[in-house]
């Protein structure tokens, strides 16, 4: 049986059933709220054997910074003996993109090691994979340090010690991901929008560092901490400006993201990357970070 969750209560134990499926990706009822309010529409499921207890953990969602055609995305969390539940899952959320009036649906396959069963029916429905990127683990006392310095003219600094960057910052962020590789958010984000993410339960204008030359922002980092999983933090989105670009600006605020780590007493950072992206994989593992698990994106027209 499939129940959709409707209510605080019932929301409560959805993310108690994803952190037990998905400890490496545990959340807290603020941190998905905070984040249910950042897209257009999102759906959560609990699928219960007939025992009536939970075997999966669902969450439909429909990115508002992703272009209007794109389809929404499915993230599962499931035990491995219940895989077979999963059908009926990715039905309920084929429904409901249709009457988001939407003309497919993309399922994340997080670690497609562990996932072959998922894979193998995505597969046999006529999914078709659309991207792949590997995540990455770095354990903070193996970082491998060589002290990038930034160009001349070029400072990093938080967006907490220096607001007036703000502006600055979400138009090099807006041009360093335009030409990210992979399928992910395309649309344009108004800066009101795009701030509330950085006022969330899990980043802080303190944990946005920046390469700056006077008033302009050439370079863009952050850090994610999560209540559910302490210790643990995500270097998230990395860009550098196109016009500034080959002058080692990434690797400098890749490398004081790690030390803004340590002082938050994180023994552990993960990224994740396209695979693609040859320039900010070298660097990565310049850095120590080591390939953890591959991950995949497949989608179904509907």
């Amino acid at each position: 049986m499939i129940i959709p969750v409707d209510s605080d209560r019932r929301l409560a134990g959805w993310c108690a059933v994803w952190s037990t499926l998905r400890p490496d990706r545990a959340r807290t009822v603020d941190e998905v709220r905070y984040e249910e309010s950042l897209d257009c529409a999102t759906s959560y499921w609990i699928a219960v054997d007939v025992a009536g207890r939970p075997a999966i953990a669902a969450r439909l969602y429909d990115s508002r910074w992703t272009d209007t055609a794109d389809a929404p995305e499915l993230e599962v969390a499931a035990a491995p003996s219940h895989l077979g539940r999963l059908d009926a899952v990715i039905d309920r959320a084929a429904d409901a993109a249709r009457q988001w009036t939407k003309d497919a649906v993309r399922v994340a396959c997080r670690d497609c090691r562990a996932d072959r069963g998922l894979r193998d029916m995505l597969r046999r429905r006529g999914f078709e994979l659309v991207e792949t990127d590997t995540e990455a683990v770095l354990p903070i006392d193996h970082v491998r340090t060589w002290d990038p310095v930034p160009p001349n003219g070029v400072r990093v600094t938080s967006l907490q010690d220096e607001p007036g960057l703000r502006a600055s910052a979400h138009r090099c962020f807006e041009m360093s991901d335009a030409d990210e590789p992979g399928v992910g958010e395309t649309a344009r984000r108004p800066f009101e929008e795009w701030a509330r993410e950085f006022q969330s339960p899990w980043a802080t204008w303190g944990d946005c560092l920046v390469a700056a030359s006077d008033d302009e922002v050439v370079g863009w980092a952050s850090l994610e901490r999560f209540a559910g999983t302490p210790g643990v933090a995500w270097n998230g989105f990395t860009g550098t400006h196109p016009a500034h670009r080959g002058k080692g600006i990434a690797s400098v605020l890749k490398h004081r993201i790690v030390d803004l780590a340590r002082r938050h007493g994180i023994h552990e950072l993960r990224t994740e990357n396209e695979q693609t992206n040859l320039a900010m994989r070298r660097i990565n593992e310049k850095l120590g970070y080591v390939p953890y698990v591959d991950n995949e994106r497949w989608q179904l027209p509907l």
